[in-house]
């Protein structure tokens, strides 16, 4: 008899090499998304930071003012802010809805809430089946919070990733 010369792998190898590759990416999934979850936050953070400065940049220009006190106000209208809202994804994601009291992105809706010289924008994400939080600038004291709705554990990863815990429970700032 002669030996035989064998070349390649045999099934029962190749399954084994599939069942590794299959396990690491199992593995690092859960990784993605959460990272993929916080570049969104991120994203959404510095939305409502060129929102909020519009918002500044409105009240000291004083677009909107009161004709019997002479006070100025915040504005209560996105599309009369003096900011191009477009988004650096909004090619890849698809359209950015701006109207009056909402702005619509892929991952977030935008409002507002409060009036006068007390105003707030909130950003909620869309994707609450995962991570449930929301992103909330206070326009007259510049200050940016996430917080946690409810006691999720998605939306605490992503709170604690981008910002400080504070005092609060669920609450974390944005520097």
């Amino acid at each position: 008899m002669s030996p035989t010369n064998k070349k390649g792998m045999t099934l029962m190898e190749m399954m084994v090499v599939v069942i590794i590759i299959v396990g690491l990416v199992l593995a690092a999934y859960p990784t993605y998304l959460s990272s993929l979850e916080k570049a969104r936050a991120q994203e959404a953070v510095q939305l409502i930071s060129h929102l909020a400065a519009a918002q500044d940049k409105f009240m000291a220009e004083c677009y909107n003012m009161n004709s019997s006190t002479g006070e100025c106000y915040y504005s209560a209208d996105f599309t009369k802010l003096p900011v191009e809202i477009a988004g650096p994804n909004k090619e890849k994601e698809g359209n950015i809805t701006v109207a009056a009291n909402q702005i619509t992105t892929p991952g977030y809706i935008y409002t507002m809430s409060g009036s006068g010289s007390t105003l707030a924008i909130v950003a909620e994400s869309r994707r609450t089946s995962s991570y449930n939080y929301k992103i909330t600038a206070n326009v007259a004291g510049s200050e940016i919070l996430c917080n946690v709705v409810g006691s999720d554990k998605g939306g605490k990863k992503i709170c604690s990733a981008i910002g400080k815990a504070t005092s609060a429970e669920g609450v974390y700032k944005i520097d």
